[in-house]
Parts: C-alpha cells; sequence; structure tokens
C-alpha cells in the first residue's frame, strides 16, 4: 500500500528550506526531493545507492527499523559501517582502531555486500525460507487431521461411557428419590422450629417497641419527676427483655448444610469411578528439517574482495 506520509527532503531540510520528498534512498535512510535525488545520482559515492519511491516507504519500515539496530555497535553506539571478514563480524571504526585492529581483510559493508543480491547464498536461503514455509505448512495440516481425529475419539469415548452408565441410572435415582424425601422432612421439622422461635421474637420486639413508645411519650409530655421515675421502670422491663431475647437465642437452631454421603454410597462411587480409562497413543509429526548455513557465516563466503585493508597503525590500548 503507498505511504499516505508526506515526507519533507532530508538535504534541503539541513539547509533549512522545505521540499516535498519524491525519493527514498535506502542507504542514506533519507528523502529527496527531484533536485537532490538527480544531484545524489551523479555523485560517486552515492550514485550505486539503492533508491525507491517515496510512495513505496511503507514496505520497508519493518526491515529498515531491524537493520538500523544492526547497523549500530553496540560497545560504542557508534554506526557499524564495516565487515570483518576473519571474525565474521560487523563493526564500527572504533572496533577496528581497538579488537579489530590486527585483522586483515575488513572492508566497508558496501563492499562487502556487492552482488549480494544476485549471490548464491541470497538463492540458498530463499529456497531454505520455502521449504521451510512448505513444510511447517504441511505440519499444520497434519496436526489439524490429528486434531479432527481427536475430536472423533472424543465422541466414541463420550457415547460408550454415557451406555456403561444408563446401566447405573436407574439404580441412583433411586437412592436420590428417597434422599429427597428424608431432606423434606428434615427441611419442615427445621422450617417449623424456627417459625416458632420467630414468632417469640416478634413478641419480645412488639414489648421493646412499646417501651421505645412510653419513652417518647415521656420526653415529650412528662415532668422532670415522671421522666426519671418512668426511666427506671422502663429500664428494668427492657433489662428483662434482653434477657429474655438472649434465653430465646442461646440453643443454636439447626439449618441443613452439606451432603454427608452414606458409606455404602461412598463404596458404591469408588466403584463406578473406575469406569475406564483413555487409553493414548503417541503419533510423532516430525519436521523435516531443512540444512541450513550458519547464519552469521554465509555471506563472509559469497564475495571476494577486490583489495584489503590492513593498517595496524589504527590500533588503541
Amino acid at each position: 500500500m503507498a505511504s499516505e506520509k508526506t515526507f519533507n527532503c532530508g538535504p534541503c531540510d539541513y539547509k533549512h528550506e522545505t521540499q516535498t520528498a519524491v525519493k527514498w534512498c535506502t542507504d542514506c535512510t533519507e528523502a529527496l526531493c527531484l533536485t537532490c535525488f538527480e544531484a545524489h545520482k551523479s555523485f560517486k559515492v552515492s550514485r550505486n545507492h539503492s533508491v525507491i519511491s517515496i510512495e513505496d516507504i511503507d514496505a520497508l519500515k519493518g526491515i529498515m527499523l531491524d537493520i538500523s539496530k544492526v547497523q549500530r555497535c553496540e560497545q560504542h553506539d557508534k554506526p557499524s559501517e564495516y565487515f570483518c571478514n576473519l571474525h565474521d563480524e560487523v563493526v564500527c571504526i572504533e572496533c577496528i582502531q581497538t579488537k579489530h585492529c590486527q585483522c586483515t581483510g575488513w572492508l566497508p559493508i558496501s563492499e562487502a555486500a556487492d552482488g549480494v543480491k544476485s549471490s548464491v547464498t541470497k538463492e540458498t536461503i530463499s529456497t531454505d525460507l520455502e521449504d521451510v514455509v512448505r513444510n511447517v505448512e504441511e505440519l499444520i495440516d497434519n496436526h489439524e487431521i490429528e486434531r479432527i481425529n481427536n475430536q472423533n475419539a472424543c465422541i466414541n469415548l463420550k457415547d460408550e461411557a454415557s451406555k456403561l452408565v444408563q446401566s447405573i441410572i436407574q439404580k441412583v435415582k433411586n437412592l436420590e428419590a428417597e434422599f429427597v424425601k428424608t431432606v423434606d422432612l428434615q427441611q419442615k421439622e427445621i422450617s417449623s422450629n424456627i417459625s416458632s422461635r420467630t414468632l417469640e421474637l416478634q413478641g419480645k420486639l412488639q414489648k421493646v417497641q412499646e417501651l421505645k413508645g412510653r419513652m417518647n411519650a415521656f420526653e415529650g409530655y412528662a415532668s422532670d419527676t415522671h421522666m426519671f421515675l418512668g426511666i427506671r421502670k422502663i429500664s428494668t422491663e427492657l433489662y428483662d427483655a434482653i434477657e429474655e431475647i438472649k434465653s430465646l437465642t442461646e440453643n443454636p437452631i439447626v439449618v441443613m448444610k452439606e451432603l454427608q454421603i452414606a458409606d455404602s454410597v461412598t463404596s458404591f462411587l469408588s466403584e463406578v469411578s473406575l469406569i475406564g480409562h483413555v487409553k493414548n497413543d503417541r503419533t510423532h509429526i516430525a519436521f523435516k528439517t531443512t540444512p541450513l548455513e550458519n547464519p552469521g557465516s554465509c555471506f563472509c563466503l559469497g564475495f571476494k574482495p577486490n583489495r584489503r585493508y590492513e593498517n595496524t597503525e589504527y590500533c588503541k590500548d
């Protein structure tokens, strides 16, 4: 998809001028207007650079982001512009002056990459990619087949188990019916006891509410003397009511909580828990590996530099 974003020309921005870019140099990672593009083609240092239309820049976003990380030396935080053939490493100028100062055959990445698009290594990797894609797709298909087979096996296993369970369902239903009958009887008895206590508590509540009403009446109409005597009487009656309520609630009420399975039923369940086990088979769907070259050394075998860079004067302590 063509990019909808507008880019300004990099060289023009550097000169504090604004021009819309029409090209993108993947080597310089910079946008170019038409005038700067023509100049870019004329310079010896950049005439062989790879330049694409600015509309196609979206296609490069992912790979340019990855390459920008690789082209930066992690140790020195400088551009990695050279390739050491001896150690098969992409390095910066400071690496050459220190760690690689005794190495021979290092050269700029631009020369190391010359002809890589038509190299045997590139074609080999492309073929390897196709093989791996095909093999993984085949793996996916085979796994999907096994998934479907497993679904069908699951259905058959459930059918077999269902037939076996049907043979004991009637007995279980009879046990369930007896249990339900017992639970209903217990529920009625417990509910009756709770209702009786509730009625008594309602009576105590009515008594306390009457005391509250009398207290309100004293506050509104009684003299201080009547108020004094009334409070003493209400206090005594309230204390008696509290003691009666405590007496009613001393004994816990019985409530149904959980099922305690009878020993005979537990034994029955332990037997039917051995309905059967699923016997599994192991199917090995192997990945057809493709012999690949060492990813770090594939390109050092694909070029022969025309000249060697040997300069031990760069060495630093």
